[in-house]
């Protein structure tokens, strides 16, 4: 008796439901009920929007049966099954006619052809009908109903007759239950319509048919008793809904609602023209009933009366269509769903649950709300030109305050009502001061100072807007346009603080003052369009400099529209646009934490806030949004889940001490009462379906625990996460969070879509794990997939161990290899080293020529003889001077740059001195080059400089210039140097054949030079020679490039 005591269990929960939260505190006038459904049809995935049967399995999938596949539906999206003619294991027949989950977890389901069978964890179907080629042989029949005996075998409906499948033996019995010789009556048994146990006799089935209803006898397979034996009409049976295990509701096409005694098989027909094909509990009193002609029908059971809630133009909401041919289903969250013509409804009982009651009197909006519990009576002030009206929930009627003072009401744009620790009820106005609920009179009254005047700014034009008593009972009291009032606790004297200009610590500068609230340390917070300010009561004056951080956070400046406090006594405040701040002070300063979408709030526009009696926050921004300031749950309400219209920055909220939400609106006010809402998660289980890798391959993971980590290979490292959370109530609200452990070392990643993405993953060891959040609240279960990514063959540690061994192997014969090559390596060192002081003492004998020499005494000489003894010994130092660096350098392999570069330079000035200044030099040195740690062969550079003298600039008319660079180049550096003489040719011409053989000489051994380098260094190192043109294309000098690699004195 599972379905009984099922429909029991749903019949508590639609009591508590409509009974406990239907009936609000007060207005309990009756309402037509009025039904809206979330529908579902191809646009959201179905293939076809004829839906005759929905069930859910065992892991929270709905199952939906249509004219053209099986659906599997997680509340986001749909997986449909189809027959596929080149896949046995796919369905056999498209057209579902009915679906039963077995206690097995397989999955029975009715085609117009036969049945079939579907495994969840193999992903396979195992059809059942009259094509041998594939599957099992079963008639091509209608399959209408299956049910599940203890035994385990299966009860099948069909539309001929009744058939029993013994799995332990894998046997089909088939009953035609008719006899031909009998009437139409009973030859209209063979269509089967539902199948259960007889709750009085365990041998015993009762089977509803077209025919009528029948007892069978599940031995022998003979019909026991036929229940309508006596009926002529009226008497088919197709839905059935058994109310405990005394009665059973029957109801079929053309047949009416029928109640049969199970004990006493005594009828009662209900004489009401209506074709029940499914009957399904709304509560304790009353039935669903699905037809295919006025909709879903509401039967009372204490009035016997049926009310139809077919489709309504006037209702988007309403039904899709009036034909139900569909059963009625509940799933575990007690969503009601029905199926049509027109596709799946599912009874969405949270649009529009608040209530929306439009005032009395004509009037339009309603603008602040007070509940007086005490006396019974609700006020509403309104924008209207009556004051404040009130419902008495005693005499379950409006009513108006009064006016007690004529000729200066009525008192348009009421903004707030509060009640004072007197018991005063006081109220703002936006045109006329402030007014207060005589405790005698009942009338509204203008309060007047001792000095019979308003409490006002500006000569009775001051609005005023909010209203908060601090703990020595002080009023206080925002004037939006003009600063804050506070009213003594003997209610006589009005003190007035405003913006003045150049005042420290007095009241900031703000275009508009709005909400107000006292703290618990007696501090009063004040809120406007400029952000907000703190007010310190006891040591009257105002805080500044408290909130710097804030400016640094970028939400300093903007509108703060309502204040609350927790029992931690943080302080909270709207920020408009900038969502929920929460404030907590810490050693005499105050720190900060801002709430925005990221954390689950829809919204950051949020405007006003009011605490129920539990300690949670309710927050207004373009809906409605609970949230619990200890756990951090948010749970938003808009007008897709509760409310009748988004709401604004302008609207207002009010919780009274019941917990009931009164919410401001246009034409009105909605309201609700806390405890009938949906704070809780619905989510039924929470899933990763599949695996995509690489962008094609599908790795599909079954109900089945995992109990070792999947496997893929090295190239198999992009992974797509497909993950579920099955929900199907308010499913914007669902947020994911996710993380792959062994790779993700950030927190876990949130997003609202159920994919996870991740590329080129290492070989390793990994777990996808997910969770789930539904209005705020997380599932109670995470859902993982273990999975190994193989090493490529040179990852493996196997691989790693003989890669080392042969390594270590190599290793040893290198070291002895190179060993014998170093060896070999220092006698060619020797060897060069040798060619290379020849060379340089070559170089020496080449460059410093007598020649030079000569010239040289000669022009000292000369100096002598013609008495210019100070520029002989000028010269003579220099020269003497230069011989030594040559001489000294001449000792070493490589000398620094520095030291060439000083030989250079003094061989120069001698040269200039000689030629009488007829030339000019520069010498230019890269800044990224260090000259006392870069190394080059001695008298690397004066050959050519000498070169460029005498061969460039003798036979040059005019003044001479050379250029000499160094310049860092990668590894190497570049060496230049530019004469702009007379060029190679026309000095060729000039050369005598004692100077060409000079210059052949000189050249033989720099070029000897350049390669001992390039083989003891392993260098490219050369030296380029460029004719240079002017633009009449003559001859303008010669350019040396030597290219040189960057040596150190190590190299030496």
């Amino acid at each position: 008796m599972k379905s009984s005591l099922s429909y029991i269990m749903l019949w508590l929960s639609f009591s508590i439901v409509f009974q406990g939260y239907g009936q609000l505190t007060f207005l309990q006038e009756k309402e037509e009920e009025v039904f809206y459904f979330r529908h579902i049809t191809r646009e959201n995935g179905l293939p076809s929007n004829v839906v005759r049967f929905v069930t859910q399995d065992f892991r929270g999938y709905l199952w939906i049966g249509t004219d053209n596949g099986l659906v599997r539906y997680d509340g986001h999206q749909t997986r449909v099954f189809r027959n596929d003619p080149e896949d046995p294991a796919s369905l056999s027949e498209d057209v579902i006619h009915t679906i039963y989950e077995s206690t097995d977890s397989l999955l029975w389901v009715g085609t117009g052809r036969g049945f079939a069978v579907y495994d969840p964890y193999r992903e396979t179907f195992t059809n059942y009908h009259a094509r041998t080629n594939a599957g099992r042989w079963f008639p091509d029949v209608e399959i209408t109903r299956f049910w599940e005996d203890e035994d385990g075998s299966i009860w099948i409906g069909s539309h001929n007759g009744l058939h029993h499948y013994i799995r332990t033996q894998d046997q089909i019995v088939s009953m035609l239950l008719y006899d031909t010789a009998k009437g139409a009556r009973e030859n209209l048994r063979s269509y089967v319509n539902n199948i259960s146990a007889f709750p009085h006799r365990p041998d015993t089935l009762i089977v509803g048919t077209q025919g009528g209803l029948l007892l069978v006898d599940k031995n022998s397979y003979e019909v026991i008793q036929d229940l309508n034996a006596d009926w002529k009409e009226r008497a088919a049976a197709r839905a059935f809904f058994f109310e405990g295990d005394s009665l059973l509701w029957i109801g079929d096409w053309a047949a009416g609602l029928k109640r049969l005694n199970l004990q006493t098989l005594e009828w009662k027909i209900y004489d009401f023209p209506i074709s029940p094909l499914d009957i399904a509990p709304k509560n304790s009193d009353a039935l669903w009933l699905a037809t295919p002609n006025m909709g879903l029908v509401v039967f009372n059971k204490k009035d016997e009366s049926f009310t139809p809630h077919g489709k309504s133009e006037d209702n988007p909401r309403s039904l899709l269509s009036n034909y139900l041919q569909c059963n009625i289903f509940i799933d575990r969250q007690n969503n009601l769903w029905v199926g049509g013509k027109e596709g799946l409804n599912m009874l969405d009982r949270s649009y529009k649950s608040f209530r929306k009651i439009q005032l009395p009197y004509g009037l339009e909006d309603a603008r602040c709300f007070y509940r007086d519990k005490a006396a019974g009576k609700t006020y509403f002030g309104t924008n209207d030109q009556h004051n404040i009206v009130f419902w008495d929930e005693n005499k379950n009627e409006w009513g108006i305050v009064p006016d007690q003072t004529p000729g200066v009401g009525p008192y348009a744009g009421i903004r707030h009502m509060y009640r004072d620790h007197r018991g005063v009820i006081w109220a703002t106005s936006m045109t006329n001061n402030l007014l207060y609920i005589d405790p005698d009179t009942q009338h509204l009254t203008m309060f007047l100072d001792r000095n019979g005047g308003p409490v006002t700014f500006r000569d009775g034009q001051s609005r005023l807007y909010h209203m908060a008593e601090d703990m020595h009972h002080n009023l206080w009291i925002s004037a939006p346009f003009d600063g804050i009032i506070q009213l003594d606790a003997d209610r006589k004297e009005a003190t007035y603080f405003r913006y003045l200009p150049g005042v420290r610590n007095g009241l900031f500068r703000s275009q508009r003052y709005l909400e107000l609230m006292v703290d618990h340390k007696n501090r009063l917070w004040i809120g406007s369009y400029d952000g907000f300010g703190v007010y310190d009561i006891d040591r009257g004056m105002f805080l500044s400099g408290r909130f710097d951080a804030l400016k640094d956070m970028g939400l300093w400046g903007h509108g703060a529209g309502g204040f609350a406090t927790d029992s931690l006594q943080r302080i909270w405040v709207c920020l408009h646009r900038k969502g929920l701040l929460r404030i907590s002070e810490e050693n005499n300063g105050f720190s900060f934490k801002r709430y925005h979408t990221i954390h689950g709030l829809n919204d950051p526009n949020v405007s006003r806030i009011a605490v129920d009696s539990k300690s949670n926050f309710w927050i207004i921004n373009e809906g409605l949004v609970f949230f619990n300031p200890y756990t951090e749950q948010m749970n938003a309400f808009d007008d897709r889940n509760g409310l009748h219209k988004w709401k604004s920055l302008d609207d207002r909220i009010y919780i009274d001490e019941d917990d009931q939400i009164f919410l401001t609106g246009q034409g009105g006010f909605e309201t609700n009462m806390i405890a009938g809402l949906a704070l809780r998660g619905s989510i039924v289980n929470l899933l990763i379906e599949q695996v995509e890798i690489n962008g094609s391959e599908i790795f599909r993971i079954g109900p089945e625990p995992q109990t070792r980590a999947a496997t893929f290979r090295p190239s198999e490292k992009n992974f797509k996460f497909n993950f579920s959370a099955i929900c199907f109530e308010d499913v914007h609200q669902i947020k994911y969070e996710y993380k792959l452990l062994g790779f993700d070392e950030l927190p876990a990643t949130v997003t609202s879509r159920g994919l996870a993405h991740y590329t080129n993953l290492p070989p390793g060891k990994y777990q996808f794990v997910v969770r789930a959040a539904h209005r705020g609240v997380w599932f109670d279960r995470e859902a993982g997939f273990e999975f190994v990514i193989k090493p490529y063959y040179y990852q493996t540690i196997w691989f790693r161990m003989g890669s080392l061994a042969s390594v270590i192997l190599l290793l040893t014969a290198f070291i002895h290899i190179r060993g014998k090559q170093i060896r070999t390596r220092e006698k060619v060192k020797s060897n060069f080293a040798k060619r290379i002081a020849e060379a340089e003492m070559q170089s020496l004998r080449a460059q410093m020529n007598p020649h030079f020499i000569f010239n040289s005494l000669n022009s000292i000489n000369t100096f002598i003889l013609k008495n210019e003894t100070d520029e002989a010994s000028d010269y003579l130092t220099k020269f003497s001077r230069l011989i030594r660096i040559v001489l000294n350098n001449s000792k070493n392999t490589l000398v620094s740059l520095e030291d060439e570069l000083e030989a250079l330079t003094i061989y120069l000035e001698l040269e200039q001195i000689r030629f009488s200044n007829k030339f000019e030099f520069a010498i230019i040195i890269d800044q990224f080059l260090d000259t006392n740690r870069v190394f080059v062969p001695p008298l690397l550079l004066q050959p050519y400089v000498e070169n460029a003298l005498w061969h460039g600039l003798m036979h040059k008319e005019g003044r001479g210039r050379i250029d000499i660079s160094a310049l860092k180049n990668g590894e190497y550096v570049m060496f230049t140097i530019q004469d702009n003489g007379v060029g190679r040719k026309k000095s060729a011409e000039c050369k005598s054949a004692f100077e060409l053989k000079g210059k052949s000489l000189g050249m033989t051994i720099m070029a000897e030079r350049i390669s001992t380098i390039n083989a003891l260094y392993g260098s490219d190192a050369k030296v380029t020679i460029t004719d240079l043109y002017d633009t009449n294309q003559r001859a303008a000098g010669t350019r040396v490039g030597i290219s040189l690699p960057i040596l150190t004195n190590a190299h030496n």
